[in-house]
Parts: structure tokens; sequence; C-alpha cells
């Protein structure tokens, strides 16, 4: 145990102090255009607004859904809240448990700090709008993790789907799993983000920006 607090804790002065990850630069961020593709969820985001294009208010993707697509985990966004609204085809979302469903002309708000998952259960493509306020770093978060989870000719297993996530949830700080709780989550982030970052794991890449752009 002695040993283990030891790793943890000299981990993280090198993960957050010694060695931090690079700050993002500008050619990483998203533009309006950029179109990212997750064949493996059957899901593709087209950026239409990002806070440059909202003075800071909101951004917003087109999002696609192949039938029986879905958005790979159930999640919380604890800065934000997210707006879907259908342009065609039907969504079904899962809210807290709940699920919804939306056909053409409706919309949904899932307020901040809600557990949601958006699927297509229906015969037909789903195309929306996907709306956050405020925009926070949603925008490069969904770029980055996408690129992430599309780097292989291969879906992503769950234990580099986790350590990815526990990266990332301390480095953007605005988007969790639905479980365990945050606090938890936080805890394992602090335990085993130096590991992550150890076998090469990043919360940014700038290929995984540009790779999107058009």
């Amino acid at each position: 145990m002695i040993v283990l607090v030891g790793y943890v804790l000299v981990g993280n002065i090198l993960h957050l102090y010694l060695f931090p990850e690079q700050q993002v630069v500008k050619e990483a961020y998203p533009i309006v255009g950029d179109t990212m593709v997750n064949r493996f969820a059957k899901e593709r985001y087209i950026v239409l607004k990002t806070d440059r294009e909202t003075n800071g208010r909101y951004a917003e993707v087109e999002l696609h859904l192949e039938p029986g697509g879905a958005i790979p985990e159930a999640h919380i966004h604890s800065n934000y809240d997210e707006t879907f609204i259908v342009l065609q085809g039907e969504l079904n979302l899962v809210i807290d448990g709940t699920e919804l469903h939306l056909g053409p002309g409706e919309a949904h708000t899932v307020p901040k700090g809600t557990p949601h998952q958006p699927f297509n259960r229906g015969s037909r493509e789903f195309v929306g709008i996907v709306r956050v306020n405020p925009p926070a770093q949603w925008a490069l978060f969904i770029t980055q993790f996408h690129g992430f989870l599309t780097e292989k000719q291969e879906p992503r297993n769950d234990f580099e789907f986790f350590l990815q996530a526990m990266l990332v949830s301390g480095f953007y700080g605005d988007t969790y799993l639905a479980s365990p709780p945050i606090s938890v989550q936080k805890a394992l982030a602090f335990i085993v983000a130096p590991t992550a970052r150890l076998l090469g794991y990043k919360s940014w890449k700038l290929e995984n920006s540009l790779k999107w752009r058009r």
C-alpha cells in the first residue's frame, strides 16, 4: 500500500507539475466544417458553430446517426446544458434511466449534470442539431475523443477507453461517464492518469484535429 501511494503521489507530481501536458495549440481547435466520423458507433458530426462564431454563447454541430448508431457511452456534462433538435428520422434519448423518443421538429434539452445517451433505434438515418450552452471545451473534446476512438482499425477495448476517459476527465473537466459518481471518477483519475501518461496516452493530439479538416 505504501508503494502504491508513493507511486500515485510521485506520478502526479510528474504528470501535473514537472511534465504537464502541453497547452492546446490554436490549430487544434475545431473550425466550422470539421467532420468527425466514427464508423464503429455509426455516427458523424459536422461542426456548425464554435464559441468564436457565437461570441462564447454556445457551440453547435450537426449529428448523423445511422440506424443502430449511438453515442458510445452514457455520460454527464457538468458545466453545460445540451440540446438535441431532430431534423430527420428519430432519436431516442436515455436520460437518467428514462427513455425519451423525439421525432422531426421536436427538441429536448438535457440539463448539466444529468446522465444521458442518444440512440437511433429507427430504420432510417437520424439527422439533428446538437447545441451546448455555454460552449466550454465541448467542440474540442468531441474532436479529440473521436480522434482517439478511431485511431486504430478496430474499436478501442474497455481498458483503453477507461484509461483515456480518466485522463481527459481531468484535462477538460466537463465530461464524465454516467457511473460511478463523479467524485469517484475524479479520485480514479488522480490515481490512473499518471499511468495513462506513462503508457503514451494524451488528452489531445494535433493530428486528431487535422484529420477531420476538409
